[in-house]
């Protein structure tokens, strides 16, 4: 038997919706579009395996219950550029349903699992919201598209029903990244429904409280969107206006992540990689180019597979290397002073290998190798070393955090694989 994802209780599992089943029902796009398969949208409902009865049929539907009759009363509404709505809300409910939807999310997707995990309590409503949580509403209007201008920009209420609007018909639950501001330590969700636009961040609950990196957050959040309201627990009453977002700018950083899901032909190389058509990818790097000790190419390489979320999947722990023209050399590779200052300059340049290399440990090993190898040198000096790549690979991994939203349990994963890799079973 499981234990309940939320009273963490044994169980036998019931069915969990990701996005509530009442929505299936209401006007909208009519599939999903989920990260783990960013070739194409899923038809039918995601759901989420591990919830026992009591919680599925008691608090976690009456949350459902309570955003069903949010989403009739204020979703369902359009908005245009300039409006301003009266919301009305209980911020106890309104919050503990976004966390749910956030943590259903998280588990269909391996992501922020564990420090949302840590709030199941506030969800079920068995404690209060606490302040380690933060939560913002703005408003996202409809988009006009000008053919002939080629002008981009949000709809005026005087445009509704025309051809040239789109207006943002989705419920999306969804990581979220700051474009300017990195936060490796805290969890951003964001929830939308149509033009209604929730922000969540969160903290550990064991994390030193107050928190600068929070309140750093906040205020970049709130300066990036003005327009944004705080929603607070208890009862709360809201006027909210637009501002400069809208649809199309709403959608853009998914169709920036995933190309190959929305361009009507995908990259053919990394559908096929994702599909599993080929499981390890060499990295093959010529003699002359070690020669000359040119590695920008190679690292422009390496920055590419790291360059959204959807080549981030395709390329993760898929790397292998081959190094050619120096089989007549007794040396190991790393033993080739040349060899080794080139592969120290591109580690320098792409710090985050470890989440390319493959598990076999190949190309991990040549760049730590070359990293840490000196003539003559003593075990102290190796171990320092080692200890000095292990931090450096460490960081630049969690770089992978803001550009790819490379979450908290991936990363350990891909640390734990390279830690076997250069270290063995602990």
């Amino acid at each position: 038997m499981l234990n309940c994802a939320y009273c963490n209780m044994p169980c036998q599992p019931t069915r969990e919706h990701v996005v509530p089943r009442w929505y299936n029902d209401t006007p909208g796009e009519s599939e999903t579009f989920s990260a783990r398969a960013p070739f194409t949208h899923i038809k039918g409902d995601i759901v989420v395996r591990d919830v026992c009865s009591v919680c599925n049929g008691g608090a976690l539907s009456a949350l459902d219950s309570y955003g069903k009759a949010m989403y009739e009363q204020y979703f369902t509404s359009q908005v245009y550029e300039g409006d301003t709505v009266d919301f009305e809300y209980d911020g106890n409910r309104l919050i503990r349903w976004l966390l749910k939807l956030s943590y259903n999310s998280s588990r269909a997707q391996n992501a922020d699992v564990t420090i949302l995990r840590a709030y199941r309590d506030a969800m079920l409503g068995k404690v209060p919201i606490p302040p380690q949580i933060r939560c913002w509403l703005h408003l996202v209007p409809s988009t006009s598209f000008d053919d002939e201008t080629r002008v981009v920009r949000a709809a005026r209420k005087s445009e509704q029903g025309q051809p040239n609007v789109t207006m943002p018909r989705w419920f999306r639950i969804c990581q979220l990244r700051l474009t300017d501001h990195p936060a490796i330590a805290l969890v951003q969700r964001a929830v939308l429904i149509n033009s209604f636009a929730f922000s969540l961040v969160l903290t550990r609950p064991d994390a030193p409280w107050p928190s600068p990196d929070f309140d750093q957050w906040g205020e970049a959040f709130e300066k990036g969107y003005p327009a944004a309201q705080t929603i607070s627990p208890g009862e709360g009453r809201l006027m909210v206006s637009t501002g400069w977002d809208h649809s199309a700018v709403s959608i853009s950083s998914t169709f920036t992540h995933y190309p190959s899901r929305f361009l009507e032909t995908p990259n053919p190389f990394v559908e096929g990689v994702h599909k599993g058509h080929l499981n390890v990818l060499m990295l093959h790097i010529p003699h002359e180019m070690i020669e000359r000790g040119e590695s920008d190419p190679i690292a422009q390489i390496l920055r590419d597979m790291v360059s959204s979320c959807e080549k981030g999947m395709t390329f993760r722990q898929r790397l292998g290397i081959m190094v050619d023209g120096f089989d007549a050399d007794p040396r190991a590779l790393w033993q080739i002073p040349h060899v080794r200052m080139f592969f120290r300059h591109l580690f320098e340049q792409c710090p985050f290998v470890m989440f390319l290399s493959h598990p076999d440990g190949g190309l991990l090993k040549v760049f730590a190798a070359c990293w840490i190898y000196e003539e003559g040198m003593t075990e102290e000096i190796e171990g320092q070393r080692l200890s000095d790549f292990l931090q450096r690979a460490f960081i630049g991994i969690n770089g992978l955090n803001h550009t790819i939203m490379l979450s908290e349990e991936q990363n350990r994963e891909i640390c734990m694989s390279a830690a076997k890799v250069l270290i063995g079973d602990p």
